[in-house]
């Protein structure tokens, strides 16, 4: 509980509970007299702190979440409700406002959030997959009746036609990885090379990751056959080299875990050579 002098000038502080300094980390004697501002710091959002303002003007009541700051610089998101007080004759005697740390339910709400959003974007990714998986499905059977027309007799644009044949297939690899993105594929557990798999897919991380990265693959020869779904892997090697890369927004040096590197290993090259 706040209680704030608004007859005193810049409406200062003049009373807080013991609640209110558990929760802000603040000294009673560092809060009273100073305007409630000082719990705001560079992530708070102006424009409920203009609303806030405009209610403390017109003298009405308002509730806001407001991310504020702790004491030890800790922001918390503070569910705050600010009230004014007036005596029997309607003059404004002070402002009174309830605070309560509500930061883990903003967390849990913008995490229903995230995954509703994914949701969707896997629910939409699902459909242009397929709808592609379709067209790539018509692509192919007219290459194989091109190249049964042709016969044996053009060489040249017989091996166009394998070309293309050979990019339709790398395609229909490439819907297959949305499908599993999306969750909306089935695992197909199979005996793969690793080496072999992450030589083929090298191409779509180096796209991924972007022009600041510099992949390297470390690769072991003779490593024996693995049983797993191939897509599968290649979904979750992306993720932990794209949770890499967005964890070192000032440069560093990604690898894989240690027990790892003996077979593969990645190390991302970025224009800062500090260690995260």
């Amino acid at each position: 509980m706040v209680v704030t002098d608004p007859r005193q000038p810049d409406n200062p502080i003049v009373f807080v509970n013991r609640a209110f300094l558990d929760l802000t980390l603040y000294e009673e004697a560092e809060a009273v007299g100073r305007n409630c501002r000082f719990l705001q710091g560079p992530q708070t959002d102006p424009a409920t702190v203009d609303a806030i303002r405009k209610a403390i003007a017109d003298e009405r009541t308002v509730a806001f979440d407001i991310l504020n700051y702790k004491a030890d610089g800790t922001p918390f998101w503070n569910a705050l409700f600010l009230g004014p007080i007036f005596d029997q004759e309607g003059q404004l005697l002070y402002f009174f406002a309830s605070q309560m740390d509500v930061t883990e339910r903003r967390a849990t709400e913008q995490s229903s959030l995230q995954a509703q959003k994914m949701e969707a974007i896997g629910q939409l990714t699902a459909g242009m997959a397929h709808d592609f998986n379709n067209l790539l499905q018509v692509i192919n059977g007219n290459l194989e009746l091109a190249l049964l027309a042709l016969g044996a007799g053009n060489n040249t644009a017989g091996e166009s036609i394998r070309r293309a044949q050979r990019s339709a297939i790398k395609a229909g690899k490439l819907t297959q990885q949305l499908l599993t993105f999306a969750r909306k594929q089935r695992l197909e557990p199979r005996r793969v090379n690793l080496n072999a798999l992450l030589v083929e897919f090298s191409e779509l991380l180096v796209r991924t990751l972007g022009d600041q990265v510099d992949l390297h693959l470390d690769l072991k020869p003779g490593l024996p056959a693995c049983t797993l779904d191939p897509t599968h892997l290649e979904m979750a090697l992306l993720n932990v080299l794209i949770n890499a890369r967005d964890a070192m927004p000032n440069g560093g040096q990604s690898r894989l875990p240690r027990r790892w590197r003996p077979a593969t290993s990645w190390r991302s090259a970025w224009p800062t050579r500090a260690k995260a």
